[in-house]
């Protein structure tokens, strides 16, 4: 059932994409995020995983190191966003309130650009990283994961794409400060490692590469 009608709201959004209401085709995109997300839990459920553990801060708290610190983005509305900071000592909320969505044009801009990559023309994303950054990563954020070795970031909708570990800090990016690694949500923090502990790691590196047909400069430092 859930995924007949995962099928009918996507056939409702390609018949919307040719259509001027704006507010519809974003109201059928999150029907059909949530019918996903129920389709990825009854799957989980029928492989026989585990139900995820109890989530609470003190939880959390417990499995990060010393030197880790986790960042959770969640939209409270489409200007409003909450960054919640964790480490094993501390919590801290900070409240980012854009007055309109002009202010928010640099992270959206971004996103838009990725998602569109296809399109022509050579995207500036180093500047566009940058300014996209300034604005996901304030003050008080930087602050609270300045003397941390390892950051966990756990974004929230299109913050999905943007890549938090190239933005811009002092003049070098973030994975040249801290390690960074990504998380679907904090109680994932919880589960337990199943995988086998001692096997072989696969690692890819892409040193030249073309975006949308346009041939970008090629990697330093990367073989």
């Amino acid at each position: 059932a859930l995924m007949r009608q995962f099928h009918q709201i996507t056939a409702a959004l390609q018949d919307a994409g040719n259509q001027p209401d704006a507010a519809s085709l974003e109201d059928l995109q999150a029907k059909r995020r949530d019918v996903w997300d129920l389709l990825a839990i009854a799957r989980a459920r029928a492989a026989g995983a585990a139900e995820p553990p109890l989530l609470s801060l003190q939880a959390v708290q417990r499995v990060l190191a010393p030197d880790e610190a986790v960042l959770g983005y969640f939209f409270l509305a489409p200007t409003v966003l909450l960054i919640m900071m964790m480490d094993r000592e501390r919590f801290d909320v900070e409240r980012v309130v854009f007055n309109s969505e002009d202010e928010m044009a640099p992270v959206n801009d971004l996103l838009d650009a990725i998602e569109g990559m296809a399109s022509g023309g050579l995207l500036d994303l180093d500047a566009a990283i940058q300014a996209a950054g300034e604005l996901l990563l304030p003050v008080g954020v930087r602050e609270f994961i300045q003397a941390k070795a390892r950051v966990i970031v756990s974004p929230h909708h299109g913050l999905h794409l943007f890549p938090f570990h190239a933005a811009s800090w002092d003049g070098k990016f973030l994975i040249e400060r801290s390690a960074v690694r990504y998380i679907p949500n904090f109680s994932s923090l919880l589960l337990e490692w199943r995988g086998p502990m001692r096997t072989g790691v696969f690692a890819l590196a892409v040193s030249r590469f073309n975006v949308a047909g346009e041939p970008c400069p090629d990697l330093a430092n990367a073989e």
